[in-house]
């Protein structure tokens, strides 16, 4: 049984200046999966970068969250504002007594600082990624149903490009928490990317 996608006529494209568009890829399943997972719903991402559009399965289920350990995160040490960020903490003063009792504290707010601070740092760069995915699926959806003009197409470049350079955050702390030291820092051809 097959569930077809939402938001996406086409799956494929050529990638060239006159397209070929076609459903390639699918997602299917059996009754009894179906019949589990009622509300499942497959939806297509921006094809950017590659001529297959990903697609998400989506069951519907309900994820239970667990409360977040606070995690040093490698990508904060890249960050321009991290170092200013620690020592405003570090600098700030504490009612304390004893050095213990000090420097437990400045732990405790630098924990909350950072995880305030990196809430921030990655909501802004989420938000220019969503906007850009955003812009080349309008332009990507409009060209599976009309000819675009080479300003478009341009365009389209851009963002490619412009996605590109986004930090990835994601990338760093899943290769921080593979603990697999083999792994060169940028290498995407693994399992861990």
């Amino acid at each position: 049984m097959e569930i077809s996608v939402a938001n996406r006529k086409y799956t494929w494209s050529n990638n060239q200046d006159n397209p070929i568009f076609a459903t390639i890829d699918r997602v299917f399943t059996s009754l009894s999966w179906d019949a589990y997972f009622r509300l499942s719903v497959v939806t297509a991402l921006p094809r950017v970068g590659s001529d297959h559009t990903p697609l998400i399965l989506d069951t519907g289920a309900r994820r239970v969250s667990s409360p977040k350990i606070f995690r040093f995160e490698k990508w904060w040490l890249d960050h321009p504002d991290f170092k200013k960020m620690v020592a405003d903490t570090w600098n700030t003063p504490v009612p304390e007594k004893t050095a213990i009792d000090i420097w437990m504290n400045k732990i405790k707010l630098f924990r909350k600082k950072a995880r305030g601070w990196s809430i921030n740092i990655e909501a802004d760069i989420k938000k220019k990624k969503r906007e850009l995915l955003l812009e080349f699926d309008i332009l990507d959806v409009f060209s599976e149903r009309n000819q675009i003009d080479d300003r478009d197409k341009t365009r389209m470049e851009e963002i490619k490009k412009e996605l590109a350079h986004i930090p990835s955050k994601e990338e760093t702390a899943l290769w921080q928490r593979s603990r697999d030291r083999r792994i060169i820092d940028g290498d995407k051809n693994n399992a861990y990317f």
